[in-house]
């Protein structure tokens, strides 16, 4: 497990859920792919407002860290080596969900 404020991987176990996830940690230079999966009930659905909150947490399990740094060797004591990551706070969806159910 990384340290909480390190921006982190997550590596989903067999099941590929998020809840079984681990994290790891990222390494400059190195490409990644990542990701895990919700299970969500019917329920879950029915309320835009709790799902976005749900999906949210998840996210900021991932993404603690507030900055990253533009080279592999940031120094923590210059701020111009730091960038902020962009956490989108404000959903504004008009989408009407019509669910089948076989």
């Amino acid at each position: 497990m990384t340290r909480p404020g390190i921006l982190a991987l997550w590596s989903a176990g067999s099941d590929s859920l998020c809840t079984g996830a681990t994290t790891t940690s990222v390494t400059y230079g190195t490409d990644a792919i990542s990701g895990c999966l919700l299970r969500l009930s019917l329920d879950d659905m029915r309320n835009c407002t709790s799902l976005i909150d749900l999906v949210k947490s998840n996210q900021n399990k991932l993404i603690q860290a507030t900055m990253v740094g533009r080279t592999g060797n940031a120094n923590a004591e210059i701020q111009e080596d730091w960038i902020p990551i962009i956490k989108y706070e404000t959903f504004n969806f008009k989408f009407k969900f019509k669910f089948i159910i076989i």
